[in-house]
């Protein structure tokens, strides 16, 4: 008796876009050209950084940019992903269509401080308002936890989502303000904020050390022309 071949199919949800035996999905190649019209694959940014909350400003907070796999901290620029020069050696255009994120959070003192992470819509820059920050833990994707003291080890927070989801349409796939060249970032983007509150304000400066790491599933397309 025959049985029926069933294939994996590759669909777009909230995950990043996965095989069973790699992290990548590539476009049958067209005849006579060495790499696909598209291509799908996972990169990953890491990064570690510092957030110091004083007694005059008990809060604090960074942003990353996921959605510009190009240059994923705004403040240090053109943080591309390791293996994004490598693809766009190839492609002219890339988009970003899920993202994940995980960080690690810890303090050198016996403050009462709270961790937050959650995507946003919105950049909001980098120095945020207690009442902003605060606002996010309210966010229905958002993870905040309190930051143990000096010797109470660490906390860790992670959260997944994907561009669709966070700007409700699935016009992600086909409009161009959600993608850019490889030497650009696009039009329209989210964005991973990560806060710290503190309540009450610290007594001295407080600094706490954060390990940030994020996963991007990225589109790339538009093939060039080799000429070599």
């Amino acid at each position: 008796m025959r049985t029926k071949k069933t294939t994996k199919k590759v669909s777009r949800t909230d995950n990043l876009f996965v095989t069973k035996r790699n992290n990548l999905v590539v476009v049958p190649r067209s005849s006579g050209l060495i790499v696909p019209d598209r291509m799908y694959t996972r990169l990953r940014f890491f990064g570690a950084t510092s957030i110091t909350v004083t007694a005059a400003t008990p809060q604090g907070a960074v942003r990353y940019r996921p959605t510009a796999a190009y240059d994923v901290d705004p403040l240090l620029a053109s943080t591309a992903t390791p293996g994004f020069a490598e693809f766009a050696a190839f492609y002219n255009t890339y988009r970003v269509t899920a993202s994940n994120a995980r960080i690690v959070m810890s303090q050198r003192s016996s403050e009462s401080l709270v961790g937050v992470l959650t995507p946003v819509l919105f950049d909001p820059g980098a120095s945020p308002t207690y009442n902003t920050i605060a606002s996010w833990s309210c966010l229905p994707f958002s993870k905040h936890m309190q930051i143990p003291p000096t010797g109470g080890g660490s906390i860790t927070l992670a959260q997944s989502m994907s561009t669709e989801k966070m700007h409700g349409t699935d016009m992600i796939y086909y409009d161009d303000n959600f993608a850019a060249t490889v030497t650009g970032i696009p039009g329209n983007n989210w964005y991973w904020v990560i806060g710290i509150l503190a309540s009450p304000a610290p007594a001295a400066n407080t600094v706490v050390n954060v390990m940030v790491d994020i996963e991007m599933g990225v589109e790339f397309y538009d093939r060039k022309a080799l000429t070599s």
